[in-house]
């Protein structure tokens, strides 16, 4: 089973420690590196702090823990500000254009690319049934067609990572959908690109959700192996 890192520093009275947390991400940069992701978190805190997205989770939250996923691939920071501000602009309303004028054009196309890339899946999915493995290749094969950058799927990943870790709020139908999609969507997306951390804990969430009771059975296996 995938070991979860989500533990993201707080301060005395409860609230993410944003300064830690850059601190912890950006261990080796350069400061100028440094200073646009603590200004990208503070964009973040100050729009998307107060709002929800469908997990139930801070708009600042989930970019965090999205965009710590992608820290362990060593991606350039523009990546990084993407992830944490796509949120915002998903669920908060943040508009594209204050992104582009802060942090410049290319940010602002990978956070529309994600964005155009969760489209295109749901408005598929929802007029194809996706049942069979030729028609799932093919929504694969549009996905990676529809965007310029590989950036931008490494983005959608992990998003994808960071709302299944979310997603103890949802009901067990929202779930199965979320675990359905990421087995024959995503998982297959990560591995094509050769990312096997990525693909190993998309494949054990989808796993525990589609066969709960087997998941149960190996990790009790595991823990008494151990």
């Amino acid at each position: 089973m995938v070991k979860v890192r989500d533990d993201l520093p707080k301060t005395q009275e409860g609230s993410i420690d944003l300064t830690n947390w850059v601190f912890r991400v950006t261990e080796g940069w350069e400061a100028l590196d440094r200073q646009k992701l603590n200004e990208a978190c503070l964009l973040a805190c100050e729009s998307g702090a107060n709002h929800l997205t469908l997990y139930q989770e801070s708009c600042l939250r989930q970019g965090l823990v999205c965009a710590e996923i992608l820290s362990t691939l060593h991606p350039d920071i523009e990546t990084l500000i993407a992830s944490i501000l796509y949120f915002s602009f998903e669920y908060a309303s943040l508009p594209i254009e204050i992104i582009q004028e802060k942090f410049g054009g290319a940010v602002a196309d990978l956070i529309l690319g994600v964005a155009k890339i969760s489209e295109t899946q749901s408005k598929t999915s929802r007029e194809h049934s996706l049942s069979n493995e030729q028609q799932r290749d093919s929504l694969r094969r549009m996905l990676l067609a529809v965007v310029e950058d590989v950036r931008v799927v490494l983005i959608k990943l992990a998003e994808r990572i960071s709302a299944l870790r979310a997603s103890h709020h949802l009901d067990e139908k929202l779930k199965l959908q979320l675990a359905l999609e990421t087995r024959d969507i995503y998982a297959p997306l990560a591995n094509r690109l050769g990312i096997g951390q990525i693909k190993w804990e998309l494949e054990d969430f989808a796993f525990r959700y589609i066969e709960p009771n087997a998941y149960k059975q190996i990790a009790q296996l595991l823990v008494e192996r151990r």
